[in-house]
Order: C-alpha cells, then sequence, then structure tokens
C-alpha cells in the first residue's frame, strides 16, 4: 500500500494524479507569471487559462485569513481545512476558481464546520441504504457493511461505493471497506471526481459553473435543492477570498507589473 508523504493513506488513489510528488510540489510553489498570460483586474482575474488563477492563490494567506475570521474553529479544524485547501489547490481538474469555491462551500456545510471527513449523523437508521448488506471478496471473506453517508460529500448506497471505488483504480475495495472513505486523501479524490463527472446525481460543477455562474442550482450536483441557498452564501464568500488570495483585487494596470513570482502553497 503506498504511502503519502504526508503520512495520509492513500490507497490506489494516487492514480487520479491530484496529489503532485514532492518534487513536483517544490516545482510549482514559485511560479513566474506574466501578465501577456494573464492580468490583474478590480475584484476579478480574467485570464486566457481558467488554471492560472488557481496558480496564483497563496494557499497560506487564504487560510490563514479563513482560520481568523473564524475563532471558533477546533485545533482539528485548523488542520482540517489546511490539508483541504491544499489538495483543492493542487489538483490538475480543478481549473477554475469558482469550482474551488463551491467544494469547500459544500464540505463546510456537509461536514458541519469540522473540516474532516464525517460520517453521516444516525448512520443510515431509517434509511433504505441503512439497511446491512453482505459481501465477499474473492478469497471468500465476507463483509457486513451499511453504505451510509461518510466523506466529504457523505456517499451513501453501495452503487455509488461501487461506482466511485473503482473509477479511482480502487477496485472493490471500497465495497468491501466502505471506511475508507473516511479518510481524507480518499475523500477528496471521491468529491472531487463525482462532484466533476456527475457520478453522483448525474449534475457536475460545469453544468452550473461555466461561462456563468450558479451556484444555487448547483446543489443539484449533491443533493437537489437542500440548504442551495445557504452553500450558495458560503460560496460566494469562499470565491471573493480565494480571490483575495490570488492577488487579484488590484488596480494596477498589468503592462506595468513585468513578470511577478507567486507563491501557490507550501
Amino acid at each position: 500500500m503506498p504511502t503519502h508523504s504526508r503520512n495520509i493513506r492513500s490507497l490506489d488513489v494516487l492514480k487520479v494524479g491530484f496529489c503532485p510528488s514532492a518534487s513536483e510540489n517544490s516545482r510549482r510553489r514559485r511560479r513566474r507569471v506574466h501578465p501577456s498570460s494573464s492580468r490583474l483586474a478590480v475584484g476579478r482575474l480574467e485570464t486566457e487559462s481558467p488554471r492560472a488563477i488557481m496558480l496564483l492563490i497563496n494557499v497560506t494567506s487564504f487560510c490563514d485569513n479563513y482560520i481568523s475570521s473564524n475563532p471558533a474553529l477546533s485545533k482539528s479544524a485548523h488542520s482540517g481545512f489546511k490539508r483541504l485547501a491544499n489538495l483543492v489547490a493542487n489538483d490538475p481538474d480543478i481549473s477554475d476558481i469558482r469550482w474551488a469555491a463551491y467544494m469547500l462551500a459544500t464540505v463546510k456545510h456537509e461536514c458541519a464546520d469540522l473540516w474532516q471527513p464525517v460520517e453521516e449523523f444516525g448512520k443510515g437508521k431509517g434509511h433504505p441504504y441503512g439497511v446491512p448488506v453482505q459481501v465477499r471478496d474473492s478469497d471468500g471473506t465476507t463483509y457486513r457493511n451499511i453504505y451510509h453517508g461518510r466523506g466529504f460529500v457523505q456517499l451513501t448506497w453501495k452503487m455509488n461505493y461501487d461506482r466511485v471505488g473503482r473509477a479511482l483504480g480502487m477496485g472493490n475495495g471500497l465495497i468491501l471497506h466502505p471506511e475508507h472513505a473516511l479518510e481524507p486523501m480518499t475523500a477528496y479524490a471521491i468529491m472531487s471526481y463525482g462532484m466533476r463527472t456527475g457520478l453522483f446525481t448525474g449534475k457536475k460543477l460545469s453544468d452550473y459553473i461555466n461561462h456563468d455562474c450558479d451556484y444555487f442550482n448547483a446543489r443539484r450536483i449533491i443533493n437537489l435543492l437542500d440548504q442551495a441557498a445557504t452553500i450558495q452564501g458560503y460560496a460566494q464568500t469562499f470565491e471573493q477570498s480565494l480571490l483575495k488570495a490570488a492577488g487579484s483585487i488590484s488596480t494596477t494596470p498589468a503592462a506595468a507589473l513585468g513578470s511577478i513570482t507567486v507563491t501557490v502553497g507550501d
């Protein structure tokens, strides 16, 4: 079983490719950005490359600002938020800062500000998916599992555990051991893949956040319109915070900037 450099068990989710190696991380921390490919504007970074704005985000600054603005957060929430922000910033498939904002907003709601993967309260009791299911490994070992909500987005139902597990290269590992959905790296891989591809409900990020931005209806990616307005508000706040951390609120003309060095994360 491979081991991630941050001592988080990664199983086979490293195949997803969102978590760079330590050497790649060091290369990505400081980059030269030229105004010819991206220009600063008041309130928004307009760029030819959607990924460019993500590369401009100073993750440390973003995290410090959020934590200082939320003094009631626990130490566990502090570390969880920092880890999640870095995973989003290092995910090459998250090419739009608004996608990042909506993902963070979703986790804030689904995990009740704990910023850690969580189990569903009640563990599915009273719901059809809360009934124990017996599954068998290829070696004959049997398991009795309940596929209740787990992770950052509360993955439920045996079918969804099976589909996302296989999509992430885990084979039947998530069916046999659904508790892996509570591991931070696996929980993030599930969220990223599911929200980008529409695996959860058939709706995906690009359906609602593209040239236009509909944070309200983007809730359909996870759970119809449950608490859609609340999560919309969270996303709008995160978007502004991310833009600020990317240095996009500026009145300096792009031509006067030359090339600049930016810090992506630590």
